[in-house]
């Protein structure tokens, strides 16, 4: 079956919108099929990616760094807690992603981690691939916390109400806490062999 893009067949203005123009895909499915058959996803509700593409079903690297700085929240605890506390069960409504709290600064150094990911994903044969993803991956959601600046107390329940979740990722990947058990401090802290990694007011 073609794709039926005639004005009286759509269902809403969507086919107006400016596709051709850099953008970040994110996909409403929640783990739950229309029957309810499958198991509801938990607290990991959000998985996007940056696409400059509007003919491709392929996501493709951007030099946009602030947009792919973006990609980081919603792909990150934060985002994907917020979605999970008002969405329910269901799949991700539009309405839940528009109040979804954004740190204003310090997020550009997450979009340039992101593109160095981005670019060892493509890289299979890479050398400790999961391994250097798994820390990559850990840095970036670093970062994105650090952005947002929460207590340490704060911060740990947050990242507590994934436990024992999988996360949509081609690598392996352990609970923050598992890889950094530090207590008592933030996950950039935990990283951070001189006990700060990323303080608050760094670029």
């Amino acid at each position: 079956m073609f794709l039926d893009a005639r004005a009286e067949r759509v269902r809403s203005a969507a086919i107006g919108l400016p596709w051709e123009k850099p953008k970040i895909v994110l996909s409403g499915w929640s783990g739950r099929d229309g029957r309810g058959d499958s198991p509801p996803r938990g607290t990991g509700r959000a998985c996007c990616s940056p696409d400059n593409s509007s003919r491709s079903g392929r996501f493709k690297l951007l030099s946009d760094s602030a947009l792919m700085a973006f990609a980081t929240v919603l792909n990150g605890p934060v985002a994907n807690a917020y979605v999970a506390a008002r969405n329910g069960d269901g799949n991700i409504r539009i309405g839940n992603l528009a109040p979804i709290p954004i740190p204003r600064r310090y997020l550009l150094p997450a979009g340039a981690l992101a593109a160095d990911y981005e670019e060892l994903l493509a890289a299979p044969d890479a050398q400790d691939r999961d391994g250097r993803m798994e820390r990559l991956l850990t840095e970036i959601d670093a970062r994105v916390l650090t952005a947002y600046d929460l207590p340490p107390r704060l911060e740990r329940r947050l990242l507590e109400r994934f436990r024992g979740e999988a996360r949509p990722v081609e690598h392996r990947w352990r609970h923050w806490a598992d890889s950094y058990p530090t207590p008592g401090l933030t996950l950039a802290e935990r990283m951070s062999e001189s006990g700060r990694a990323y303080p608050c007011g760094s670029p």
